[in-house]
């Protein structure tokens, strides 16, 4: 947990395990928001669970079985990393204009209406209700109406009652 900023002028967060003779030092995080980039030399392991981020990690970082997605709002980019609902719960906040790239595991969101998604891993990512693939996505919020039956007569033709969605 906490917020951690880089604070030396370089923007990064580096693990590192110095004067280590004796097998590799490891680094976990889990509900933390970090601001800056995240790495680490080769005598440390960096395990992330959890967390938002300022700058793209690692896929190597991430925790087996975890989602890692990003939410561009205008110039501003954040990642998520957690749970499949952990990360859905993060991106509920997009709107209209936004983009969405799921990057790591499987991910069922529920967004407004004009938000953009792709899936560029191999998980199963679904927006509101919608499978997402390689090609992008613009999220739908239906807006069915009902249109009622009507008799054809010699001039109109008729039609059976049904939902109409004119958006789609």
């Amino acid at each position: 947990g906490g917020t951690f900023t880089a604070g030396d002028g370089s923007g990064v967060l580096f693990a590192y395990n110095v004067g280590a003779t004796d097998g590799k030092g490891k680094m976990e995080i889990s509900n933390a928001t970090f601001n800056g980039i995240v790495g680490g030399d080769d005598l440390y392991d960096v395990v992330i669970n959890s967390g938002t981020f300022n700058s793209k990690v690692d896929p190597s970082y991430i925790a087996d079985g975890k989602a890692s997605a990003s939410l561009t709002s205008g110039d501003e980019t954040a990642y998520y990393i957690g749970t499949g609902a952990e990360v859905a719960e993060k991106l509920e906040t997009a709107a209209d204009g936004d983009k969405i790239e799921v990057m790591q595991g499987d991910v069922d969101l529920e967004l407004a209406d004009g938000v953009v998604v792709s899936n560029s891993g191999d998980g199963k990512v679904t927006a509101n209700n919608e499978p997402v693939t390689d090609e992008e996505v613009t999220a739908h919020v239906h807006d069915a109406k009902p249109v009622a039956a009507k008799e054809a007569t010699c001039t109109e033709d008729g039609n059976i009652a049904y939902w109409y969605c004119e958006n789609c």
